[in-house]
């Protein structure tokens, strides 16, 4: 059963509020909250601010992929399969672990400074491969989160098949010298048996190809393959987006969009207690107040942080779910 955490902040208007929440208490089943690596995930990113419906409720009519992590509010998006949704925790929670300050990064107010919008979509989509490496393939090499999770084909499959199959046939010496390339002396059988017990033992390798993917070989022949290079390219149009539109309201209405952000987080670490109440006074600043949707002729749904952001972005995380989902597979 779901622990009920305090609210730190409740939008009445827009029906939602924040809650801190401790990111192991996150996972549902026992195969993530158990597992060492995850764990140690965790204990990197030990809480998060997480915005969900008022009260605790289940369900927040959230517009489609709309990122709210990047300002610090996660959205709890429920799902059907608890595997899934655990997996949805990973992604958010490996984002969090590449924008700690003090960490392996540099600051954000040191940062904020001098970089430019390359710079910053760089950063942003090196995040995402992190993010996607992390939850879109590491995990599945934990004992029955694979059994658990999709039932359609997914990237990672080729590298925890017996044999290995689509990555380059069957031809296990193939496969070697494949992975020698990647400097990895291991059979591939020890490699994956390496893997289950620590899954970033695989991320060398698999970033790598994933990696490979974004700079353009990616096989026409190969729908797996080209779903991850389509979703690529909707991350470069976030970041696109992100520069071009301003807020579009409130105090930071003529800022763009990603500045407002990037400026607010240096002054205001979000991840230092001290900057609590000044994180969530930002939040609500930069959420459209009734009056504004009524001017910008948006729905009650987009009473949330960017809500402008929010609407584009909605167009296009459709356009390529239509264009790259997992429907076709289940024709």
């Amino acid at each position: 059963m779901r622990k009920k955490e305090e609210a730190l902040f409740v939008h009445r208007e827009g029906g939602w509020q924040i809650v801190r929440v401790n990111t192991i208490d996150l996972f549902q089943r026992p195969e993530f909250r158990r597992n060492a690596w995850v764990q140690a995930l965790c204990a990197r990113v030990p809480w998060l601010y997480v915005l969900e419906a008022s009260g605790g409720g289940p369900v927040l009519d959230a517009p489609p992929g709309h990122f709210t992590s990047y300002f610090r509010c996660t959205f709890r998006r429920p799902y059907a399969n608890p595997f899934i949704e655990d997996l949805y925790w990973i992604h958010e929670i490996s984002h969090r672990d590449t924008w700690r300050v003090g960490g392996s990064h540099e600051s954000p107010a040191r940062r904020q400074k001098h970089e430019t919008w390359h710079d910053w979509a760089k950063r942003m989509i090196g995040s995402e491969l992190v993010a996607s490496v992390s939850s879109e393939c590491l995990p599945h090499f934990i004992e029955g989160v694979r059994e658990g999770s999709f039932k359609h084909p997914i990237w990672v499959d080729r590298f925890i098949a017996e044999p290995p199959s689509e990555l380059v046939g069957d031809n296990l010496a193939e496969w070697s010298e494949f992975m020698r390339w990647y400097g990895i002396e291991e059979s591939p059988r020890a490699w994956r048996a390496n893997a289950r017990k620590d899954p970033e033992h695989a991320r060398r390798l698999i970033a790598g190809e994933r990696q490979r993917i974004l700079e353009g070989h990616a096989s026409h022949n190969d729908y797996v393959v080209l779903q991850v290079a389509g979703y690529s390219r909707m991350n470069h149009d976030w970041t696109v987006l992100f520069a071009m539109e301003d807020v579009g309201y409130g105090p930071y209405y003529d800022r763009p969009a990603f500045r407002c952000i990037e400026e607010h987080i240096g002054k205001n670490d979000p991840d230092d207690p001290k900057n609590v109440e000044a994180h969530l006074r930002w939040l609500n600043d930069v959420t459209p107040t009734l009056r504004d949707l009524e001017r910008m002729g948006f729905p009650l749904t987009y009473q949330l942080p960017f809500a402008c952001q929010a609407r584009s972005f909605a167009k296009v995380f459709t356009r390529y779910t239509k264009d790259y989902g997992n429907a076709v597979f289940f024709r």
